[in-house]
């Protein structure tokens, strides 16, 4: 019988004499120093799989030796050479390194890859049962280029999730991904913090810029806030029209006045092209109507306007604060709300009347306290009070509520709100004060979308005025001088609000331009030609064409430009009649925002990255981190969302006579508070006319 032959690995093993706990002679590893026992097959395996210090060339040649020896002993009769017994193959994974390089290897333990072994049970059938492998079963690697890859991508997602940089520091998260992929380096924190943010900010960037180089028109916007550390930082934001970060101003000892703002505003203008801005959206503080008009001087085509947003919360605060019944009516239901909140027995039992009050589907709406940065809390409150209208009754009444301590009594509710609660006449206030600030509600929850254009603006306002003077005519609580102040507190914020680019927003929108009245045209006009002459175009043509298009004839007479079709005013002048005078200016004007919300939201994303855990991370940082999270949304794919049809569409023609932009199908998206404003609309009885609220299809198809 031929005498087996030794292994080679031996070869790569020394021998330790001497004294050892068995008496035996110990192996150790010429290359790591590894020891153990003369054992041919715990020596190759150390060196295929463990040793971190062999020649490269030499694990290749074991590997292939150990390759060869399982075919060998496959080998039998009645099955192929090439096939291999599974509970003994072992699966080598290629490795990936074609630059040549030493890749980083490592091997999983032997309970994390079982293998299968195959057991005939009948003839001609087998069964597979698993088993667990006493060795190593695959080589992990991966290529340098790969693995830079792989921590890019690991870092923009922290990034753009807001996530600490310690995190992942957690033994817990490393062992996590040591069993996903036992060669990937997770990033440390310093990583994350110095290269990798500079290099995902840098790659950002440079598509950011291409955008911007490449929009045919830009507005800006800007804003200012203190940070967790008290220093003002001031938010720049440009729109193409999509919202584009630019970047944050740490301002120091500077004041936020007029005249510094202008200053910033006139550096990123001129920096970007000052022919390719247009507009300047800004809050209505008084500091950027300021700042706004110094940057009109000096470019006399640039147009400052307030945010819609923004007057629409002003309009609710001031009709909240100045019209004395509607005062009363809100000061008294923040009154009830927070003795509800603030008792938790007595917010537990209301709890259990919103269950059993609520129909089925419908989800049950909290009570809510005004705030002072969150955009018409003060409506939400009162919403929310009628909307819970049985349940706070089935409250009143609740025996729970009177609590007897010896001879004395205690009441969880005080008795003045449980008299105003079983009352009809302070539901009747609700009902009435409701009804005059619900048209403007309306309106600031579908601004709040974003899915308004510049080109509604003034139909929003003619709505809200027609709407609110219906309900002030029905109304029995507002006397005579409630109802004045009402009315002149909108018309004082509408001239403050509306500026001649609205005007000429909704004259060019082929979907809104019959809603103009002569007074409309006539500023739109006007404007027209003022910021035509500043831009050196030709302004006779300019109104030749306005002609044909408000008439439908020449260029604009072709019948499908007038189908309705999904594409946004702006894109409707590029695509079809850019040739035109007229279309370059038109398509400018149409791709500005209405509102500077998303300045508001830049703060929010600000806040959450520089908070008090995160106190420390110094300002160059988080603009990064605000600019990689903001503008990472630009590059994502956003579901489409799902719309109700409109039951009174114009399926004719892409224009409307009305100037009426409601409908009576509306679907909330955007926000909780949405949701419930939606389930007040649909359960809320007491309403003195038709409910009518904001429809805006998906991709803004028509002005229904």
């Amino acid at each position: 019988m031929a005498k087996k032959p030794k292994s080679r690995a031996r070869l790569h093993f020394g021998i330790k004499k001497g004294p050892t706990p068995t008496g035996k002679d110990i192996g150790v590893c010429v290359y790591c120093k590894w020891e153990t026992v003369l054992n041919a097959t715990r020596q190759t395996d150390h060196l295929i799989y463990k040793c971190e210090k062999i020649l490269k060339t030499i694990k290749e040649k074991f590997k292939a030796d150990e390759s060869a020896a399982l075919k060998k002993r496959k080998k039998g009769p009645g099955q192929a050479s090439s096939s291999t017994s599974p509970a003994k193959k072992r699966a080598l994974l290629p490795n990936d390194d074609t630059s040549g390089r030493e890749s980083d290897t490592s091997s999983s333990s032997a309970s994390d890859c079982p293998t299968t072994a195959t057991t005939p049970s009948n003839p001609g059938t087998s069964t597979q049962y698993p088993t667990m492998p006493s060795k190593p079963s695959f080589v992990d690697s991966i290529a340098e280029h790969e693995q830079e890859k792989l921590r890019s991508l690991f870092a923009k997602a922290v990034y753009a999730s807001g996530i600490p940089f310690a995190t992942f520091e957690n033994p817990a998260w490393r062992s996590f991904f040591s069993r996903l992929r036992p060669t990937f380096k997770v990033p440390n924190r310093h990583d994350l913090d110095g290269k990798l943010l500079d290099k995902v900010y840098d790659d950002l960037k440079l598509i950011m810029e291409k955008k911007i180089s490449e929009a045919d028109s830009l507005a800006i916007s800007i804003d200012g806030w203190s940070n967790i550390r008290k220093e003002s930082i001031m938010n720049i934001l440009l729109f193409t029209p999509e919202p584009i970060f630019l970047k944050s101003i740490e301002c120091k000892s500077e004041s936020h006045t007029g005249e510094y703002i202008a200053k910033q505003l006139e550096e990123v203008i001129l920096e970007k092209g000052k022919e390719k801005f247009i507009g300047i959206p800004t809050d209505n503080a008084s500091n950027m109507k300021n700042a706004g008009q110094r940057v009109e001087l000096k470019f006399d085509w640039l147009t400052w306007y307030g945010c819609l947003m923004h007057f629409f919360n002003l309009l609710l605060t001031d009709l909240c604060t100045l019209v004395q019944r509607i005062k009363e009516v809100l000061a008294l239901c923040i009154a009830i709300t927070k003795e509800i909140l603030r008792t938790p027995s007595l917010l537990s039992i209301f709890r259990e009347k919103q269950i059993e009050e609520k129909q089925k589907g419908d989800r049950a709406i909290s009570l809510k306290i005004p705030g002072a940065t969150r955009f018409g809390s003060s409506t939400r409150c009162m919403y929310a009070v009628s909307i819970n209208k049985g349940a706070l009754q089935a409250l009143a009444i609740d025996e729970r509520l009177t609590v007897k301590v010896g001879k004395k009594i205690n009441y969880l509710m005080s008795p003045d709100f449980k008299r105003e609660i079983l009352s009809d006449e302070f539901w009747s206030k609700i009902s009435d004060v409701t009804n005059i600030l619900r048209p403007i509600e309306e309106w600031l929850f579908e601004v709040q979308s974003n899915s308004i254009p510049l080109s509604r603006v003034v139909i929003a306002l003619k709505d809200i005025t027609n709407k609110v003077n219906s309900a002030l005519e029905t109304s029995s609580y507002l006397d005579e001088d409630d109802v004045g102040s009402v009315r002149a507190i909108i018309t004082k914020q509408k001239s403050q609000c509306l500026q001649p680019i609205h005007f000429a927003a909704t004259l060019l929108d082929p979907s809104t331009h019959k809603s103009s009245t002569p007074e409309d045209t006539a500023i739109a006009l006007d404007y027209l030609g003022r910021v035509g002459a500043a831009l050196e175009l030709d302004c006779a043509k300019i109104l030749e064409e306005y002609a044909d298009f408000s008439l439908q004839k020449g260029v604009f007479a072709p019948a499908h430009l007038w189908k309705k079709l999904k594409v946004e005013p702006h894109v409707w002048w590029k695509s079809f009649l850019g040739h035109t005078e007229l279309s370059k200016i038109a398509s400018r004007i149409l791709c500005l925002p209405p509102t500077s919300a998303e300045v508001e939201r830049s703060f929010s994303t600000h806040g959450r990255i520089h908070g008090k855990v995160r106190n420390r991370l110094l300002n160059s940082r988080a603009e990064k981190l605000v600019y990689i999270h903001m503008n990472l949304k630009l590059l994502e794919d956003k579901p489409k969302r799902k719309k109700k049809k409109s039951s009174n569409e114009n399926v004719e023609g892409y224009c409307d006579n009305s100037i009426n932009p409601t409908s009576t199908d509306f679907e909330y998206f955007e926000s909780e508070s949405n949701e419930d404003l939606s389930i007040f609309l649909s359960r809320l009885e007491t309403s003195s006319e038709p409910i009518i609220v904001v429809v805006e299809e998906e991709n803004r198809q028509s002005d229904t």
